[in-house]
């Protein structure tokens, strides 16, 4: 038996359609890690010691078993660093006496069968860069997040990638609330020419009033002559192929998808064998696919749509150019998004993917621009026009925007229909969407292309940022941490020290450098942070709270009681008063019970709890419970469906007698 081991398991599936003769089965993604409940790092050697995912021993013995049956096992997760890692846990989990790691960038019959007839090993030094970048992602955020949650309060994540991002939104929002607006004035005058009316400019911007009256006036009063005529011709070249990055930008602006929802259909349509291999930040294609692509355009659209030369894409800064750009898996008519099987929003990008793709090797398209520049006495006033000579790439984007000017000759004598003076302001640096943020992301080598997305997913996760109309606010909590990073540990949130950071992942995975040599590097600007933990010091937010509680209530706050942690959360918690919404319902509770309610208890949130729990009647559901264990035969005290509490504490004892009996050997 031939076996080969996937990701995913429509992938799974995708392929054994493909292909015959071998049995396909899935990993579910990452197989282990480091555990949950502690470091899971040895950091006098940085071995790392990783365990089963939750719910994965299972999938791992099934592995095995298929593995020990197998005379040959092919690996193919996905061609990237995480993928390389999953390989090598696959192979360390199952030991298979003959396997070989295969890549398929594209789930099509002549990918997977080229694949197969060129294995390799495992790239160790690609599973010894994702080793890195798991590694400093776990003391970064082991050793941070605790003395972040510690000094300002509540339960914070400090991670090496996503707090960078985190800068770059709060800093805007800070330059948007410090701009101060300018006013100034612009002049513009409305002319009319064969039926069509066009706009020219003054040809600068003025700051006072005063003056911008007195032009407004020459320029009223004045003959309006065309002083000048440029006309050039000039060329667009098409567009480079997707990357993530920018398919992500694309689909987001032009479509209204996040990046995450963006890579789940990507994901989808890669198993599915529509699109090449979707995380890459490389923009090359192969020759033969490149040939496919020229053939299609010159049979649809003609000798003349076709780019003179093949178009060669250059590499990105901070690229890894370890894959394809994203395009098409096969290239033909019947592959066009109109004659595929896709729907909604799948569909849609699809055919962003299809149009970037065969647009990459069309010809530019050429536009006629035209700048007049009239005289009105001593005045200057621009108009601009332009207008497309030949589509070429642009034939297959039909929204095609043309500022449409009649044909003006130099001294000609204009008929000005109206002058304006407008009063405008300076505008602030725009918020970030999360197209423009991606694009900083990458621009500033912050993240790889499959982190993206789950950066974002992660600051809104968190509580960090939120989204009003498509772009991005730091939340109070996201300032907060922020301030708290730039002041005591600078180097998390600086976008060098995390592009460079970037950049040694990929020297590891070329073999140029020791990846135990970058984590000791990063140990090392953490070591002091283990015994600020430790540090019992109360939070300034606790000692803030603590002493307006003691104000409010006439409270005594001892020194010994506010220079402890533990001491002062007793104290808080013994003291703090109820919140609105529970006097409330204590209230409301008393009034359906006709009972007293004692005016100390709404004074203590610990003591108005209690007495909640002792009068609160049992809920419907709780009742039907009951009543079933009632005709079970089993015996219900009377107070269960007087009292909530009483009601909870039965039916959980019940439950349990109930799972005990189940386990005991028949």
């Amino acid at each position: 038996m031939k076996l080969i081991i996937v990701e995913s398991p429509s992938k799974a599936k995708t392929i054994s359609k493909l292909i015959k003769g071998y049995l396909i089965k899935a990993t579910l993604g990452h197989i282990v890690d480091l555990p949950e409940d502690k470091m899971g790092i040895d950091l006098n050697n940085f071995e790392m010691f990783f365990v089963p995912i939750k719910g994965k021993n299972k999938i791992i013995k099934e592995l095995k078993k298929f593995v020990n049956r197998s005379e040959i096992v092919y690996i193919s997760t996905d061609p990237d660093r995480e993928g390389e890692a999953i390989a090598y846990h696959i192979v360390e989990r199952t030991k298979p006496k003959n396997y070989k790691r295969i890549e398929v960038h594209a789930i099509i019959k002549e990918e997977i069968k080229k694949a197969l007839l060129n294995p390799r090993d495992i790239d160790y030094n690609r599973v010894y860069s994702q080793f890195s970048r798991r590694l400093i992602d776990r003391i970064v955020g082991y050793f941070l997040s605790p003395l972040a949650s510690k000094i300002i309060g509540g339960r914070l994540s400090v991670g090496r990638v996503q707090s960078p991002a985190l800068r770059l939104i709060v800093e805007r929002e800070r330059e948007i609330r410090n701009f101060k607006p300018q006013t100034y004035y612009q002049i513009q005058v409305v002319y009319k020419k064969d039926n069509l009316t066009f706009i020219a400019k003054l040809n600068r911007n003025i700051k006072e009033r005063e003056e911008a009256e007195k032009i407004l006036k020459e320029i009223k009063e004045n003959e309006h002559i065309v002083y000048k005529v440029i006309e050039i011709e000039q060329k667009e070249s098409s567009p480079e192929p997707y990357r993530t990055a920018t398919l992500q930008q694309d689909a987001s602006k032009i479509l209204g998808i996040s990046p995450e929802e963006t890579m789940n259909i990507a994901q989808f349509l890669y198993e599915n064998g529509y699109i090449t291999y979707h995380r890459t930040d490389s923009v090359k294609i192969n020759e033969e696919i490149i040939s496919k692509i020229r053939g299609y355009i010159k049979n649809n659209f003609g000798e003349d749509y076709l780019a003179k030369k093949i178009r060669i894409f250059r590499r990105k800064k901070f690229s890894q150019e370890a894959h394809e750009a994203i395009r098409p898996s096969i290239i033909s008519p019947n592959r066009e998004p109109k004659n595929i099987n896709l729907t909604g929003k799948a569909k849609k990008i699809y055919e962003l993917i299809w149009n970037r793709t065969i647009a990459s090797q069309m010809e530019s398209a050429l536009w006629k621009k035209i700048r007049y520049i009239i005289k009105a006495g001593e005045n200057m006033l621009i108009s601009e026009g332009k207008f497309l000579l030949f589509e070429g790439w642009r034939r297959i984007y039909p929204e095609i925007e043309m500022d449409i000017i009649p044909k003006l000759d130099e001294n000609e004598k204009l008929n000005k229909i109206e002058v304006e003076l407008l009063e405008k302001q300076t505008q602030p640096p725009p918020r970030w969407t999360e197209s423009t943020l991606i694009k900083m992301l990458e621009k500033l080598g912050i993240g790889r292309p499959s982190t993206y997305a789950q950066i974002i997913k992660t600051l809104k996760k968190r509580n960090y940022v939120k989204v009003k109309n498509g772009v991005f606010y730091p939340t109070e909590t996201g300032e907060k941490l922020i301030d708290w990073l730039s002041k005591e540990y600078p180097w998390v949130i600086d976008y060098k020290f995390t592009a460079d950071m970037e950049e040694k992942l990929d020297l590891i995975q070329e073999g140029k450098l020791n990846w135990k040599d970058v984590a000791y590097e990063i140990y090392q600007k953490l070591k002091d942070v283990e015994n600020k933990i430790k540090d019992n010091r109360p939070t300034e937010k606790q000692i803030e709270f603590a002493q307006n509680l003691s104000k409010k209530l006439n409270l005594n706050l001892s020194e010994d009681i506010k220079n402890d942690r533990k001491k002062l959360s007793q104290w808080i918690n013994k003291n703090k008063p109820p919140t609105e919404k529970q006097i409330e319902f204590a209230k409301k509770l008393a009034k359906e019970l006709n009972i007293n309610l004692d005016e100390e208890l709404l004074k203590n949130q610990k003591k108005l709890e209690k007495w909640i729990k002792e009068h609160l009647k049992p809920t419907k559901k709780q009742i039907e419970l009951l009543n079933k264990f009632k005709e079970e035969g089993y015996e219900i005290p009377t107070e269960a469906f007087i009292s909530f509490q009483k009601a909870k504490e039965t039916i959980k004892k019940i439950i349990t007698n109930k799972t005990n009996a189940n386990k005991k050997p028949k």
